[in-house]
C-alpha cells in the first residue's frame, strides 16, 4: 500500500514523473536523496525503510547483500514499475477465478463450491503464513550485516586486512583467530587468501553452483525453446525481457515476459506489468510460482537456463499450463 501511495506521488508530479522516466537506477537513487523537488517522497520513502527495510533484495540466505533499507537503488525502482502504470488491472483475478470454478458444470452438478472455496481459503492462510514467517525471519538480515561490516571496518583500521570489504572471502574463525593490530604476517596471511578467493570467485561468476541438467533432468519438447514446471495461467505472447536485479527493474515493459534467475518478495510489482514469468530456479510453491497465480499470468518454472537461452526483444510463447516456451513462428 505505501509502494502504491508513492507511486501515486510520482504520477502526480510533472518532475518527478519526468526523473522517474529518465534517470537510470544510480542517477535516480541520487536525485531522491538530495533534490528538493524529492523532499516529500525522500521522506515518505524513509518512513518505508524504518518499517519494511529488513527485506532481503536477493535471498534470505545470502547476508552480504543489503535489504532495501541499505540498497538505494532496490525501493525506488519498485516505485519506478509502479509509477508507469494504472492502478493494478488484475486486482479482482483471484475472485474472478473462484467464480469460474463456481460455474464450472462438475463443480455444480456436485455442489462442490463451499468446500473448494473453503480449501482455496486454506490456501491463502497457508500462503499468508509462509509469507509472514518469512518477513520476520527477514529481519534479523540487517542486524548480522551490520555486525560483519563493523567487523570489516575494525580489521581494515588495525591494517589487518587492506579494504573493509574483504572480511566478506573470510571465514569466521579466521576473523577471531588473535587479532593483533599492525602485525605483518598476519595481514599477508590474510590479504592472501583473500586474494586467492576473490580470483576464485570472479573465475566462477556466471557459472552455476550445481549443473542445470543434474536438478532439471529428462526435460525435453522438440518443438520448444525451454520446458520445466507448469506453473498455471494459460498462455501468453509476448517480448522478452531478460532482469537479473533490482538495478533492471524499470527496463521491465508492459506486456512484456519476465525471465529472471527467481524471485523474491521486492520483485512481486513486476507481476502487474509482465505478461508472464519464466524462472530458472523454483517449483510450484515459490514465490514466482504463488505470485504470478494471484495475478493470473502464465508461469513456467525450474527451466534451469532461462536466463540464458532467451534474449531481450525474442518474442515467445509462454504455456503456463504445459509448462513450456515456445517460438512464436
Amino acid at each position: 500500500e505505501q509502494l502504491t501511495e508513492m507511486a501515486d506521488m510520482v504520477r502526480a508530479d510533472t518532475i518527478l514523473a519526468e526523473q522517474f522516466a529518465s534517470l537510470d537506477a544510480a542517477a535516480l537513487a541520487t536525485f531522491i536523496e538530495n533534490h528538493p523537488d524529492a523532499a516529500q517522497l525522500q521522506e515518505r520513502l524513509e518512513e518505508f525503510k524504518d518499517r519494511f527495510g529488513h527485506r532481503e533484495t536477493t535471498s534470505l540466505l545470502l547476508i552480504h547483500d543489503p535489504g532495501w533499507g541499505q540498497d538505494p537503488v532496490a525501493v525506488p525502482e519498485l516505485i519506478r514499475v509502479l509509477a508507469q502504470q494504472p492502478a493494478d488491472p488484475r486486482a479482482d483475478v483471484a475472485e474472478e477465478a473462484q467464480r469460474a470454478i463456481d460455474a464450472h458444470p462438475l463443480v455444480r452438478r456436485l455442489r462442490m463450491g463451499g468446500t473448494l472455496r473453503a480449501l482455496a481459503g486454506t490456501a491463502r492462510d497457508g500462503v499468508a503464513l509462509r509469507e509472514d514467517t518469512h518477513f520476520e525471519a527477514a529481519r534479523l538480515m540487517p542486524i548480522v550485516r551490520t555486525m560483519i561490516v563493523e567487523i570489516g571496518c575494525r580489521l581494515a583500521e588495525t591494517e589487518l586486512i587492506l579494504d573493509a570489504e574483504d572480511v566478506w572471502y573470510l571465514f569466521w574463525s579466521e576473523v577471531t583467530a588473535e587479532p593483533r593490530p599492525g602485525d605483518a604476517r598476519r595481514c599477508e596471511e590474510l590479504q592472501s587468501k583473500v586474494t586467492r578467493r576473490r580470483e576464485a570467485l570472479d573465475a566462477m561468476a556466471g557459472a552455476p553452483m550445481v549443473n542445470p541438467a543434474s536438478l532439471y533432468p529428462n526435460r525435453s519438447a522438440s518443438d520448444a525453446l525451454l520446458s520445466g514446471v507448469a506453473g498455471g495461467g494459460g498462455r501468453a505472447t509476448g517480448r522478452v525481457r531478460v532482469v537479473h536485479s533490482a538495478t533492471e527493474f524499470g527496463q521491465l515493459q508492459t506486456g512484456e515476459i519476465l525471465v529472471c534467475p527467481a524471485t523474491n518478495p521486492s520483485w512481486t510489482p513486476l507481476f502487474t506489468r509482465a505478461g508472464a514469468v519464466v524462472v530458472d530456479h523454483g517449483g510450484l510453491a515459490s514465490h514466482a510460482a504463488i505470485v504470478a497465480r494471484e495475478y493470473g499470468i502464465p508461469a513456467v518454472m525450474a527451466t534451469g537456463s532461462g536466463t540464458m537461452t532467451l534474449r531481450d526483444g525474442q518474442v515467445v510463447i509462454v504455456d503456463g499450463d504445459a509448462g513450456l516456451v515456445l517460438a512464436d513462428d
